[in-house]
């Protein structure tokens, strides 16, 4: 697995996909962000090592870091992640 620092990949979702996981046990002394206005929904990053951070940095306001098999395998089935192949493999330079 990749350092948080050396992700190269993330995506948005809402909060509420997140909390779909039996894994989903946020960090309690992180702040979220504020809800967004038009959707009123809490949007949080997935990094390529599967943690779950407020912003694009991977290792700053980490939110979710127990990265697990059965964490890994619903961020794949229920939310769909997959890391694009150039990156997966290191040939995105």
């Amino acid at each position: 697995m990749t350092s948080k620092s050396s992700c190269r990949f993330s995506k948005v979702y809402p909060l509420q996909l997140f909390e779909g996981s039996p894994e989903w046990t946020p960090k309690s002394d992180v702040k979220l962000p504020e809800r967004d206005l038009p959707s009123g929904q809490v949007y949080l990053f997935l990094h390529d090592n599967y943690v779950v951070t407020c912003g694009a940095h991977a290792d700053r306001a980490i939110v979710f870091d127990a990265v697990t098999p059965t964490w890994m395998t619903y961020c794949r089935e229920a939310l769909a992640f997959d890391v694009p192949a150039p990156i997966r493999d290191g040939s995105a330079d």
